[in-house]
């Protein structure tokens, strides 16, 4: 039987989800309105709108899934005729599609300055707050409220220790004793290797710091911030370059991922935080319809003095779209699969 706390953390991850896609398509409506480009609609959620508001030119809507948005730069309602043209020269195409991106990290910023200007950067500790589905750590009996103290015989002072550890370990069983409700139990536990790392599966708990004053604690999320984002790259093209691929999680698998990790609401602010640089640097990807295509294409144009021919544009805008679908049938497939 589902709780209501299962059912309140998968409602908590799929408006936290919804959020990031909405930043995301706010970041490329700002940047419309200031190259001065109209905008015929933007929508907050999907499906059928159930209000709307006119407000200089753009149809504001409220759709009733709220699963992000979207940006309409012209009427699909209108004859072509009589749809606005415009000529966006290849600079306005390129801030227009990198918008979308930054506004994912502008997000990724604002959440870390709250966190360590109100409650202090959140530190994770060797105790485990919830365990992922079918991973290692649920193999080997791992629960929600174990504190790791040794693995293979080596004390675990900080999570970072158990990290370090499990990546001299390997993919190979490994001896961990766990402190669960005042008794030491020995489990052994089995990392698996996804993106070129090592993981058991689990997701810990995390302890916040003292907070900062707020002047500091900008720079601080800026540092954060950035340092995410290169860790993000990296391990993208470790997963790209290395063998295997890695694992690739999908929409479910990530919503079901934060359900069960956001357990306070300081700690889901933290992982959106994360999730927000991931969504960014996946969309800088050159690959249609993603933004880094928009961007290459761009400054292709900008090469060449003159608009790339549709002859050359249709194709890659099909078998690229046609292809990154294909990519999220699958992965979506997977996660279905992982849930039964």
């Amino acid at each position: 039987m589902i709780s209501w706390m299962t059912l309140a953390g998968w409602g908590k991850a799929i408006l936290g989800f919804g959020l990031l896609i909405l930043v995301h398509e706010m970041g490329h409506l700002l940047a419309l309105k200031w190259r001065g480009f109209p905008v015929f609609a933007f929508s907050l959620g999907f499906g059928r709108p159930w209000c709307r508001l006119r407000w200089q030119g753009t149809e504001y809507r409220l759709g009733w899934l709220p699963l992000g948005g979207y940006v309409l730069a012209e009427d699909p309602a209108a004859p072509v005729a009589a749809a606005p043209r415009g000529a966006p020269r290849p600079r306005d195409q390129f801030l227009v599609a990198l918008a979308g991106p930054l506004a994912n990290f502008l997000l990724a910023w604002a959440l870390y300055w709250g966190l360590i200007g109100g409650v202090g950067l959140p530190q994770p500790i060797p105790v485990v707050a919830s365990v992922l589905k079918h991973g290692p750590g649920a193999d080997a009996g791992l629960h929600a409220g174990d504190r790791v103290v040794e693995m293979n015989g080596v004390r675990v002072r900080t999570w970072d220790e158990f990290v370090r550890l499990i990546q001299i370990n390997g993919a190979r069983p490994a001896r961990v004793t766990v402190e669960r409700e005042g008794v030491r139990q020995d489990l052994t536990v089995t990392p698996q290797t996804e993106g070129g790392r090592c993981v058991v599966g689990v997701v810990p708990v995390q302890a916040p710091r003292q907070p900062v004053p707020w002047a500091r604690a900008a720079g601080l999320a800026l540092v954060r911030t950035i340092t995410e984002i290169r860790q993000v790259v990296a391990g993208l093209v470790g997963m790209l370059f290395a063998a295997g691929g890695g694992e690739v999680a999908g929409p479910l698998a990530i919503i079901d991922h934060i359900s069960q990790a956001a357990v306070s609401w300081w700690a889901f602010l933290a992982l959106l935080a994360v999730l927000s640089i991931n969504l960014g640097v996946f969309n800088l990807l050159p690959i249609p319809p993603l933004d880094g295509i928009r961007m290459v294409l761009a400054l292709l144009q900008a090469i060449r003095r003159r608009p790339l021919e549709e002859r050359i544009l249709l194709p890659i805008y099909q078998w690229g779209t046609v292809g990154l679908g294909l990519v999220f049938l699958l992965v979506t497939l997977k996660d279905l699969a992982g849930f039964f």
